[in-house]
């Protein structure tokens, strides 16, 4: 069961980092970002997509990824 929460803020990531399930029109590095608040409307929600350097390997484009998701966050 979902509770309620009370926060304002919500940030969403998904992707492909790798090192398989990469495509030509969706490569190994791919990763969509998204960003809402509670009281705004849906005209409001920031997306955006990245293309990461795969030659860092999987643990590097995740790292890219959280810190562009943090910086979401950010006021």
């Amino acid at each position: 069961r979902y509770k309620t929460t009370s926060f304002a803020l919500s940030a969403a990531i998904t992707g492909i980092a790798g090192p398989d399930g990469g495509s030509p029109g969706k490569p190994v590095g791919t990763v969509v970002f998204a960003r809402a608040e509670r009281e705004a409307g849906p005209d409001s929600i920031t997306a955006d997509q990245k293309l990461f350097d795969a030659s860092e390997g999987r643990s590097g484009i995740r790292r890219q990824a959280a810190l562009c998701a943090l910086e979401l966050l950010m006021p």
